[in-house]
C-alpha cells in the first residue's frame, strides 16, 4: 500500500489517542495537575499527539516510501525527547519516591 493508505492507520491510532485523552481532558480540568510527574507524563501525551500528526501529514504528502522514510527520520527527536523522555521521567519522578518510602 502506497503511503497515504497507510496514513488512515495513523489517523485511527491518533482518533483513538484523542478519544482516550478526552477524559484526562475532563479531569484536568476539574482538578488540574501539581505535580512534576503530572505535567511530565501530560506533555509527553501531547508530543505523541503531535508527533502523530505530523507522521499522518507525511505520509499523505509522499507518495514513495523512499521518501516516505527519508522524512519520517525528522520525527526522531520529537519521538525520543518530547515523548519517550518526558513520560519516562515523570514515571520515575513519581515511582521512585514510593519506591524508596519516601511518598510522592
Amino acid at each position: 500500500a502506497p503511503p497515504p493508505a497507510a496514513a488512515a492507520g495513523v489517523a485511527v491510532h491518533t482518533a483513538g489517542l484523542v478519544i482516550a485523552g478526552t477524559p484526562w481532558l475532563r479531569e484536568a480540568r476539574t482538578k488540574p495537575p501539581r505535580s512534576f510527574a503530572a505535567w511530565s507524563v501530560a506533555a509527553g501525551v501531547l508530543w505523541l499527539t503531535g508527533s502523530l500528526v505530523a507522521l499522518t501529514g507525511i505520509l499523505l504528502s509522499t507518495t514513495s516510501w523512499t521518501t516516505a522514510a527519508a522524512r519520517v527520520s525528522q520525527l526522531t527527536a520529537p519521538l525520543a525527547a518530547g515523548w519517550i523522555a518526558q513520560v519516562l521521567v515523570g514515571a520515575l519522578s513519581f515511582l521512585v519516591p514510593v519506591v524508596l518510602g519516601g511518598g510522592p
